[in-house]
């Protein structure tokens, strides 16, 4: 088997296509999204928020070894990475693919990458810091180098 497998994401989708080749055309797999990655930060009460809220804005004393909670926006990235990699990871146990090729944003190209486990990071043949999840099949075939 010479499949790959190539991930483009944003912090609230992902898409996994297949190539049989490496020449060959890419065919989508699954599309993953996260509805709660694109809502706002405004949209959404970070714990700190919500414990005040509960309360009473009066009640509540901040300690001198306070640490300010992950962002809204950022935990979900990271809740949104892992899921991606749990698929990814199954795939590689299962064989389906032997080369992995990941696009997405710098930063969430980090969150992702942080999530991988041995297995999966041992497959990943082509890393493009560019988010390339709207791209359609075709057009993404022609953004990677011809073999990867």
């Amino acid at each position: 088997m010479d499949a790959a497998w190539i991930v483009v994401a944003d912090s609230a989708r992902a898409r996994v296509f297949r190539a049989e080749s490496r020449i060959g055309p890419l065919v989508e797999m699954t599309d993953f999204t996260d509805s709660q990655g694109r809502l706002h930060e405004g949209d959404l009460y970070s714990e700190e928020q919500t414990r005040r809220l509960e309360l009473g804005a009066n009640s509540y004393h901040q300690s001198s070894d306070y640490e300010p909670p992950r962002s809204h926006e950022r935990e979900l990235a990271h809740r949104f990475a892992k899921q991606v990699a749990d698929y990814l990871r199954r795939g590689a146990l299962d064989k389906r693919y032997e080369r992995l090729v990941v696009a997405a944003g710098p930063q969430f190209l980090g969150i992702l990458r942080d999530e991988f486990d041995d297995n999966t990071r041992a497959r990943v043949t082509l890393e493009l810091s560019k988010d390339l999840s709207k791209m359609r099949a075709d057009q993404l075939r022609a953004y990677l180098p011809e073999r990867f």
